[in-house]
């Protein structure tokens, strides 16, 4: 019996072999009386050896066949603004058309669209590579601090409340209990209750000037800053305020003055939907980005670009030395009144 199935099981392979291998003869004898000439052949085929292989493709950019460079959206680059293609802590690369934006900005007029002049804007303050990550961290700090965080839920020690055990631990069919106040009763307490807290963090002085620079010179990038002389607005009238503004297609925009704001643009723009004013002091990147367009008085251009370039200083380290030498010489009298103090002298001790 054995030897019958082993017997049958080598008929069945030699069967199955030879029929494979008929079969693979006759389809590469097919191929080869298909594509014998090697005019014929597609650019990714060639003959070698009577056996048929895939080529490289021979096109100078190893694209897809599918693909041509007639194509207007094939390589074509991705945008440098983009939100997903911005590396974290790297500054973005703008494109060669705005690679060099202009820094010199006509002076406008309120009352007219004469230009009284020109202004040259700090490179170092408006020429600064963008930074979205630095952004985002300025911007959520900003957030965070303005947050009240007043916000308080009763716990279960201060829920109201019978402390008593309602009813016996066993024999009542109800699911045991020891008192009237657990979290998943009506009327009981919070399991974790919000508490009153301060959701304000530190964020470093470079930073929060980075962010500052780099707000400002994706207006300059995008072409909406507006400088204005602020002397030429004789009146506190909304409706001249909003002429000069749809004239110039602005909708949504910042005015940033001076530390002493004019009276007339501040009556002016406190009416104006989506328009919002504040001195140089208050200027800050989340209101920046917030608004399409950025209009700086020419008194608010010369104190915040003050105001940026003196961030972050030497000042500390000066003041530390002012007083380290001040200790020096308090040192030297106070061993002076330590020895008049062991000599019993405490009449002369008060003119220290």
């Amino acid at each position: 019996m054995q030897s019958l199935r082993h017997s049958l099981r080598q008929s069945l392979s030699r069967s199955y072999h030879a029929t494979s291998t008929s079969y693979l003869h006759r389809t590469s004898i097919h191929f080869k009386e298909v594509v014998s000439d090697d005019a014929t052949l597609p650019s990714t085929l060639s003959v070698v050896d009577e056996e048929i292989k895939v080529t490289t493709p021979t096109t100078p950019t190893d694209m897809p066949s599918n693909l041509s460079l007639d194509d207007p959206h094939v390589l074509e680059e991705a945008s440098p603004l983009d939100v997903h293609g911005a590396k974290r802590g790297q500054p973005e690369t703008t494109p060669a058309s705005m690679s060099s934006p202009t820094l010199e900005l006509p002076i406008q007029n309120f009352h007219d669209n004469q230009i009284s002049g020109n202004t040259q804007l700090n490179h170092k303050i408006f020429a600064h590579p963008i930074r979205r990550d630095l952004v985002h961290r300025v911007v959520k700090w900003q957030l965070a601090k303005r947050r009240q965080g007043t916000h308080k839920q009763k716990n279960i020690s201060e829920v109201s409340g019978s402390g008593r055990k309602p009813w016996k631990q066993k024999g009542t069919g109800k699911a045991r209990a020891g008192h009237r106040r657990p979290p998943h009763w009506r009327g009981g307490a919070r399991a974790f209750p919000k508490v009153p807290r301060d959701y304000s963090f530190k964020l470093q002085k470079k930073v929060r000037n980075q962010g500052l620079k780099s707000a400002l010179s994706a207006k300059v990038l995008e072409g909406a800053i507006h400088v204005v002389d602020v002397t030429s607005m004789n009146t506190h009238k909304t409706a001249a305020l909003v002429s000069w503004l749809a004239e110039r297609e602005i909708d949504s925009a910042l005015i940033v003055d001076g530390d002493e704001t004019n009276d007339n643009l501040n009556l002016a723009a406190s009416n104006i939907p989506r328009v919002r004013m504040m001195p140089q002091r208050a200027a800050n990147v989340y209101d920046i980005v917030q608004k399409r367009d950025l209009i700086l008085t020419t008194e608010g251009l010369k104190e915040l670009t003050h105001r940026i370039l003196t961030t972050g200083g030497s000042k500390g380290k000066k003041k530390a030395a002012n007083v380290g030498d001040q200790i020096v010489i308090d040192t030297a009298l106070f061993a002076e009144a330590v020895v008049e103090l062991a000599k019993g002298k405490f009449d002369n001790f008060t003119r220290y």
